[in-house]
């Protein structure tokens, strides 16, 4: 069931239909959206780990071979 909200100001409101919200906010330290400070961009260098795609890569070969040969061991055993 759906609960209707009443946003004519019926219930004391304001007549919105989310209370407690203000306008917009016109504080310095908060960029407008799309605005992006060129120190905070970081270099590429910095964005790649090659120690992390070493073991993205690794883990992403050695867990199919694991559970394959998992499998195959315990299908030999049962069947």
């Amino acid at each position: 069931m759906v609960e209707e909200v009443a946003t004519d100001g019926s219930d004391g409101s304001n007549g919105s239909a989310v209370s407690g919200v203000s306008g917009p906010d016109d504080s310095p330290c908060v960029q407008p959206i799309g605005e992006v400070d060129p120190e905070t961009i970081a270099d590429a260098p910095e964005l790649f780990d090659r120690a992390a795609t070493g073991r993205v890569v690794f883990l992403w070969l050695l867990t199919p071979t694991v559970s394959t040969i998992g499998s195959y061991v315990v299908f030999a055993l049962l069947l």
